[in-house]
């Protein structure tokens, strides 16, 4: 997984950011 994100140049900022999204909207469409 890790040689997948190096690979993509994601930051770990990055990640955690659409992570969050992703989280929000999960909780967005269960409300």
């Amino acid at each position: 997984m890790s040689a997948w994100l190096s690979t993509h140049h994601l930051s770990n900022y990055e990640l955690a950011a659409r992570i969050k999204i992703n989280t929000n909207e999960k909780y967005h469409n269960i409300k």
